[in-house]
């Protein structure tokens, strides 16, 4: 999680990330804090992220503006040389470069206007079944 510092009312997802935040409390996730991240700007039409740091681990989320989700965006990770590659397809349209570099797999979650992102595939699984029940 790349973050820069903490979450303001005046940040223009801290509407989205305050939702957020009491959904994964409501369902037994302590959310430690809530804070910036650079992951803002990755997608056309994208309002903001957030990164969130939990008792369960950590993670970002991406938020477009309501009605907006990421129904239509395709992942598309591969493995090369030890190195996960992934990149996207479909809409939003992701920023030029689209290529995310790592040493272990991220996981995706959408939902509605919130795309997850993590490396951890227990904390996924756990958001994917809290978001799938709102």
């Amino acid at each position: 999680m790349e973050m820069t510092a903490a979450i303001q009312p005046s940040d223009r997802d801290y509407a989205d990330a305050t939702v957020l935040q009491q959904l994964l409390q409501a369902h037994g996730i302590v959310v430690k804090c809530v804070l910036r991240s650079k992951m803002t700007n990755l997608f056309q039409g994208q309002e903001g992220a957030a990164g969130f740091l939990t008792d369960q681990g950590s993670f970002d989320t991406l938020f477009l503006p309501k009605p907006g989700n990421w129904d239509g965006l395709e992942v598309v990770q591969t493995e090369k040389n030890g190195h996960y590659l992934t990149s996207f397809k479909g809409q939003p349209s992701p920023w030029p470069a689209n290529l995310m570099d790592g040493l272990q797999p991220q996981y995706f979650v959408k939902h509605a206007n919130m795309l997850c992102i993590t490396w951890d595939e227990h904390l996924s699984q756990s958001l994917d079944r809290i978001l799938s029940r709102d």
